[in-house]
């Protein structure tokens, strides 16, 4: 990757969000945490991010609650957006799909996550090529 991604990583738990920062990082992304939605928001405003990833049950402001945010808000929106989560299909009811670029369902293979980062922030960067050309 040429351009370094920003990448905000939100999740309550402190394992993952230093696991997942850590495999990112080695990829090359400039990676920020948030502990809940709440931090994410803030850190959303105060600056722009090129993706997240995102737990969807949180305390305070959930990852569904987030998303809909985003969604209301595109101005501060990351372009891609994976979730992470552990709920079962029925609790994922309520996800709009077409709001995310990505789904894995904890406990997860980090590798796995790691892919589903690259595909999407190489598409980014694809598009931004051929915006470029155009």
């Amino acid at each position: 990757m040429s351009n370094i991604q920003r990448v905000l990583v939100v999740d309550d738990d402190g394992m993952i969000r230093r696991l997942v920062q850590r495999v990112l990082q080695r990829e090359g992304f400039e990676v920020e945490t948030a502990r809940d939605g709440v931090e994410a928001i803030s850190k959303l405003e105060n600056g722009a991010f090129d993706g997240m990833v995102v737990d969807l049950m949180m305390p305070s402001v959930s990852g569904f609650k987030l998303l809909e945010i985003l969604k209301e808000d595109p101005s501060i929106s990351p372009l891609w957006k994976i979730v992470m989560t552990a709920a079962t299909d029925q609790a994922l009811e309520p996800l709009d799909r077409s709001s995310i670029d990505g789904l894995v369902s904890k406990p997860f293979d980090i590798n796995d996550l790691r892919d589903k980062v690259l595909a999407c922030a190489n598409r980014r960067t694809d598009s931004d090529a051929n915006r470029g050309n155009a």
